[in-house]
């Protein structure tokens, strides 16, 4: 059996990563037994901190951007929690990330010294790029303008998204207009554009199917699963935050997501072939 330790199984409303593992692997399932044996996998999230999950094998899920954070941003706010982080890379068997700039800060935790990057994987059958006529029918009831550049962007006020840089931004290119989405709670947006508090996937994906370019203003490197799923429907990434990104998307950024397998078809051969050897090994 494969085991889930996650701190939110399904933040937003969304089909987390969990979520989407829950139901596409027919041996995994929330709840540690109070007894595993060696055939068990556990999955347990950075922040759930350290466990002895002998004599099963433990992967550490060590996704938190807080480590970065902590530099970029020269604080100590998030100390406890990547304490524990650390700690639950310490304890695990093997440690995984999802971008290649957060490996320097696990490494040194792991009892192999390697971490390995595994995709969380996007669902690119609901973000998907829509045909002409679909986007005008939906331009329409959206009353979004047919006649104007649009821009995507999804965050909050928080500073690791970039929020200051995309005000500016947008008072700097007022012809364009925008289409903002906001988690959890709507800041102040000085453009020319709608915005959406909240959204459901579906939605998400109609919003993003709207515009002609996602802005990437955030301040750490690694893309976050918004621009997966902007790429998914092929929206060109404009990066405005200076910083080196995990890979370049290109003239046709859903095509970078199934080159980087992270659709989650894909996806799932990964993850159940990393297990697997996980397991025997």
């Amino acid at each position: 059996m494969i085991y889930l330790s996650a701190r939110d199984k399904n933040a937003y409303g969304e089909e987390t990563f969990w979520v989407w593992f829950l139901n596409n692997f027919e041996n995994s399932d929330f709840g540690i037994p109070a007894t595993l044996t060696k055939e068990d996998a556990v999955l347990r999230y950075s922040l759930m901190g350290a466990f002895n999950a002998a004599p099963a094998k433990m992967l550490a899920l060590s996704w938190e951007l807080l480590p970065e954070m902590k530099v970029v941003l020269k604080s100590g706010a998030w100390d406890a929690k990547i304490n524990a982080s650390y700690k639950t890379a310490q304890s695990a068997d093997r440690v995984t990330a999802a971008s290649r700039f957060s490996i320097p800060f696990y490494e040194k935790y792991s009892k192999t010294g390697r971490v390995d990057i595994l995709p969380i994987g996007v669902d690119t059958e609901l973000f998907k790029p829509y045909s002409d006529d679909e986007k005008h029918a939906l331009k329409v009831r959206y009353g979004v303008p047919l006649d104007k550049e649009i821009g995507f962007w999804c965050g909050t006020t928080h500073e690791i998204k970039g929020y200051r840089r995309m005000q500016q931004y947008a008072m700097e290119n007022p012809d364009i207009f925008w289409v903002i989405v906001w988690y959890p709670s709507a800041g102040m947006f000085v453009g020319h554009g709608k915005q959406y508090v909240m959204v459901n996937q579906p939605t998400m994906a109609e919003i993003m199917n709207l515009a002609d370019f996602q802005l990437y203003a955030g301040i750490l490197r690694p893309y976050y699963i918004v621009e997966y799923e902007g790429m998914a429907a092929n929206l060109k990434q404009r990066n405005i935050s200076g910083l080196e990104k995990d890979f370049e998307v290109g003239e046709n950024p859903r095509e970078a997501i199934f080159e980087h397998k992270w659709d989650r078809i894909t996806a799932k051969g990964v993850w159940e072939d990393y297990i697997n050897d996980m397991i025997n090994n």
